[in-house]
């Protein structure tokens, strides 16, 4: 019997110093990654940070978070560290329910019930991404002066997975009930013919990056996308669709080559919106329009029809018509 209780009480000692230790690895994990986002530019700055979970978990709670940096920022109230004892590289972070977000001088406010992502790393020294997912309740996001979201919807959920090939990820995402504000139906002149929410707002496809994402992917030299495959990409509201499929290569300036088929229905009136809601050129609506009707008899279907979002040499073209140059994809 007392070997028996001496064994346990060796082992209760070694647990705690390897509980404190993996704690301390934890807290000082978090602080290297400020201190990173510091040399890169950044201000970071946290109320403080502790520790529970003892015997079995490890909660990392950290207070008051902000991040500020030359492109934008961000703030909270809290944000939590959960993984269990023996493997922190199974972690699930927690978010407080109200989000600051500071982009191109714009304040937003994002508010989400229960946001978290779980994290889950390959025990290997480079403590590569396996998979990550991000879910919330119901959210919204808007201007941090109005008082109506922008966009709402139900739930977040976002997947991504490494498929086993180094640096490729299958990625999808759902926004299930997604919901225009006031704001944006105001834009695009939407009436009440439209219903509040949106009946798709999905995707999935697969990334490629250049390099996977790991602890060295920390820094300023972050892993560059290489190729973009869509599987599918579906928009539908009310009478309206847009759906997309595709593969973009992307060189090392982060300019794409490649065919995106684009699918719309009721396409007129979507035109229409994307004029008056200024994501076209005015210049070019007119001749967009002209050519899309075109294609739309020679297809037999006029409010229907398949384009081809062509990405060649810096430029984008809906089908044979330019639209200008294509956007640089980089990280």
């Amino acid at each position: 019997m007392r070997r028996l209780v001496g064994f346990l009480v060796v082992l209760a000692l070694l647990w705690t110093g390897l509980w404190f230790a993996l704690s301390w690895g934890i807290r000082t994990g978090v602080t290297a990654w400020a201190e990173g986002m510091v040399r890169n530019g950044a201000q970071v700055q946290t109320g403080g940070m502790s520790t529970s979970g003892f015997p079995f978990r490890h909660r990392t709670l950290v207070t008051t978070p902000v991040i500020a940096g030359p492109q934008g920022g961000w703030a909270s109230d809290w944000v939590e560290l959960d993984s269990p004892a023996w493997w922190p590289g199974d972690q699930t972070l927690r978010f407080a329910p109200e989000q600051a977000i500071l982009s191109n001088g714009q304040r937003i406010h994002l508010a989400a019930d229960a946001p978290e992502a779980a994290l889950r790393l390959s025990p290997s020294p480079s403590l590569a991404l396996d998979r990550l997912g991000v879910t919330t309740g119901p959210w919204s996001i808007g201007p941090l002066e109005e008082e109506d979201p922008a966009l709402s919807g139900v739930a977040i959920a976002l997947s991504v997975a490494a498929t086993g090939a180094d640096g490729t990820y299958d990625v999808s995402l759902d926004l299930p009930r997604l919901a225009p504000g006031p704001r944006i139906r105001a834009m695009v002149q939407a009436d009440d013919s439209l219903p509040d929410t949106l009946s798709a707002a999905d995707a999935e496809g697969t990334l490629h990056f250049d390099r996977p994402f790991d602890r060295h992917a920390l820094g300023a030299n972050r892993p560059q996308p290489t190729r973009i495959e869509i599987r599918s990409a579906k928009l539908a509201w009310g009478d309206l669709s847009l759906g997309a499929s595709g593969t973009l290569d992307i060189d090392d300036a982060g300019i794409p080559e490649g065919v995106l088929e684009i699918e719309v229905t009721n396409w007129r009136r979507l035109l229409a919106m994307a004029q008056v809601g200024q994501a076209l050129p005015p210049q070019l609506v007119t001749a967009i329009e002209r050519a899309i009707g075109v294609l739309a008899m020679l297809g037999g279907n006029t409010g229907t029809l398949t384009l081809q979002l062509n990405f060649r040499s810096g430029i984008v073209a809906l089908g044979p018509l330019p639209l200008g140059p294509a956007p640089v994809i980089r990280l």
